[in-house]
């Protein structure tokens, strides 16, 4: 969404529907641009329920600013011509359950669209991937979600460095360029992400449609440590789509599928044993988080 939309739209109808908070941030070439132009850059949103969470802190992931920072990066020019001149964010919120103080990390993205850059979408998702294990050793204790429109198919090298952990330094989706390390060590991440999604009953065909292309490049992963999902909304019915030439429809105002999951999170553990003086609604020792994720 663009900034305008968040401030003047969504924000005070979640506001007024729900009690509903959120906090917003723009791709980064919204800080080269005038207050006026800086309305109409759209970025990454994330929206809480305020009775029940409280917000702590958030986080901007520039993907660019990340790369320039890096010596071993910048002083190759396949990243200044291809990473550093695209300007996707990701934005990530600390929050924390009001009754059971139990913290949540939950995170937004929107990687590079173009699929002939495979190679910046896999850079960013190694950055990314980067930034949220140095979240996670500040707060070991807290879930962990990431959504995200990734712009990359189930057999990407994306897909496989969120699900595996690991990414090959020959991998294709380098395409031969040099991002040094990553490109010639590889890179990994220990945060142990599962697409929540592999708990549908029915296999999703399609996040996206359009008359030359359609397919799955939206996700929601989350770190099972304790999280576990308890109820996803299924795929769009395939008698619906052979009546589409796309999306936006009718019936589906948005050019993504909206992905939505419900999962039970744990009560924080203290010792080794659970806190005594965490309250919960639900039965048994548990909370219910809902996540969605829509095009940003």
């Amino acid at each position: 969404m663009e900034a305008s939309q968040f401030d003047q739209f969504f924000k005070p109808q979640f506001r007024m529907r729900g009690n509903y908070d959120g906090v917003f941030s723009p791709k980064s070439r919204a800080r080269t641009m005038n207050e006026w132009d800086r309305t109409f850059v759209d970025g990454c949103a994330i929206f809480f329920k305020t009775d029940k969470f409280k917000f702590e802190e958030k986080y901007l992931i520039e993907f660019n600013q990340l790369a320039l920072a890096r010596p071993s990066l910048r002083k190759h020019k396949d990243m200044y011509n291809r990473v550093m001149t695209r300007d996707n964010i990701s934005l990530i919120a600390r929050l924390e359950h009001r009754e059971s103080r139990q913290e949540v990390i939950i995170g937004n993205v929107h990687v590079h669209w173009d699929p002939t850059f495979c190679d910046v979408k896999l850079v960013q998702a190694i950055l990314l991937l980067e930034e949220l294990e140095k979240i996670g050793l500040r707060h070991p204790k807290a879930a962990m979600l990431l959504c995200g429109d990734f712009n990359s198919l189930p057999d990407s090298g994306v897909y496989s460095f969120l699900e595996t952990g690991t990414i090959d330094p020959s991998h294709e989706d380098f395409l031969g360029f040099t991002y040094e390390p990553y490109s010639n060590e590889g890179a990994q991440h220990s945060l142990n992400l599962r697409n929540a999604y592999s708990h549908c009953p029915e296999s999703i065909d399609l996040t996206i449609m359009t008359p030359k292309f359609k397919g799955v490049i939206d996700y929601i992963w989350y770190r099972p440590t304790n999280l576990s999902v308890s109820g996803v909304l299924g795929p769009v019915h395939q008698e619906y789509t052979k009546q589409l030439v796309g999306f936006p429809s009718q019936h589906l105002p948005s050019d993504h599928v909206s992905l939505l999951v419900e999962f039970k999170v744990e009560a924080p553990t203290y010792g080794g044993r659970r806190d005594p003086s965490a309250a919960f609604h639900e039965a048994g020792s548990a909370k219910r988080l809902y996540s969605r994720n829509k095009h940003s």
